[in-house]
């Protein structure tokens, strides 16, 4: 039996929630982001970012395709939105990154319009493909293959992060 919510009190501690607000919280879908690093959308925009005060108002913000995640349109109330990703809100006109707060908790950070596509990403896995194309597996479960020629793919290793451009499906830098 999958259950479609979580008690307040077994929810992730970097959801930034009041334990007395109520017994059940809603449950993200699984995505590419580890639990304890991720929340639901519906969580984020209504109780961090304060877009919707109620479910039904998000419910409207995001089937009217207002809300982006990663330069994607969001209809999902529980879609997994996590770490260093970046929510586009068009009526707005504003951008946030998910980032981690000194605290512990997960917030929303404005950030501006020049840095709306990048995210920097760790590498989580590297492989060997057929016909020695190289596969990064990055931490929100995005697969980028480097061919032979690719200048930066000798010089990425497990651990190290790297500045993806999502818009133009490329590696920027690495650090």
């Amino acid at each position: 039996m999958v259950k479609r919510h979580i008690k307040r009190l077994t929810a992730p501690v970097t959801w930034n929630l009041k334990r007395s607000d109520g017994k059940y919280v809603v449950k993200s879908f699984p995505s590419g982001h580890k639990q304890s690093l991720s929340m639901p959308l519906l969580f984020l925009l209504r109780d961090i970012m304060k877009v919707g005060r109620t479910a039904t108002e998000v419910k409207e913000i995001l089937h009217n395709q207002k809300v982006t995640v990663d330069g994607k349109a969001m209809e999902e109330l529980k879609y997994g939105v996590g770490l260093f990703d970046i929510v586009g809100i068009a009526a707005l006109k504003k951008h946030y990154r998910v980032v981690l707060a000194a605290d512990g908790v997960l917030d929303a950070i404005e950030i501006p319009e020049a840095e709306a596509a990048i995210k920097p990403l760790c590498v989580i896995a590297k492989h060997m493909l057929s016909k020695g194309k190289l596969q990064l597996t990055l931490l929100d479960g995005t697969c980028i293959l480097l061919e032979q020629k690719d200048a930066t793919r000798n010089i990425i290793s497990v651990g190290d992060t790297v500045v993806y451009n999502y818009a133009e499906k490329k590696i920027v830098a690495v650090l």
